[in-house]
């Protein structure tokens, strides 16, 4: 049986634990960051780094994204060698950037035209809690594609509840963060 692979875009400390947790699951991650150093340390988990966030799409199911806001998660998608590609028709992207939840729910309309699943993975802990598996997802998007994702998503963390429509694990998460 051939090892699972997942594709990750974005490797700051966040996606640093989601390589560490993804590969104690047996779980190879193929990924792309703009800081070479990131890139380099991939290579050094065991994992496959690549030039560019459209190339990350490529012989996966998955691909996790943790980008600093939406804006950048918008370029990584649409802009140029971006992963929004007809041909990635049933990619699941599970998108765990903090963004404002109408962010969320526009780019799930626009990736849908291309058959890509969206899904607003927002993130409740720190990345120490990440290191150790210890999140809490609350995710937004269509219920089945969200069911799909569970075993992807629960090999980095302690829980995942889905909210509902695209944009609720966006809106979740703020209302999380108000409540903290």
């Amino acid at each position: 049986m051939s090892k699972k692979i997942v594709g990750l875009i974005g490797m700051g400390l966040m996606g640093q634990a989601f390589i560490k947790n993804l590969t104690q699951s047996q779980i190879h991650v193929q990924g792309y960051d703009t800081d070479k150093t990131r890139m380099d340390q991939l290579r050094k988990s065991g994992g496959t780094p690549l030039d560019s966030p459209h190339k990350v799409g490529e012989n996966v199911d998955i691909v996790i994204t943790s980008l600093p806001n939406s804006n950048i998660s918008r370029e990584v998608f649409f802009g140029k060698n971006g992963l929004a590609d007809k041909k990635y028709k049933d990619l699941i992207i599970c998108d765990t950037t903090t963004s404002r939840p109408e962010d969320s729910e526009l780019i799930a309309s626009e990736l849908k035209e291309y058959g890509i699943h969206f899904i607003d993975t927002a993130v409740s802990g720190t990345s120490a809690m990440a290191e150790e598996g210890d999140l809490v997802i609350i995710a937004g998007g269509e219920k089945n594609i969200f069911n799909k994702s569970l075993e992807t998503l629960n090999s980095f963390s302690r829980a995942s509840y889905y909210m509902g429509p695209s944009g609720s694990g966006a809106r979740t998460k703020l209302i999380i963060n108000l409540i903290l």
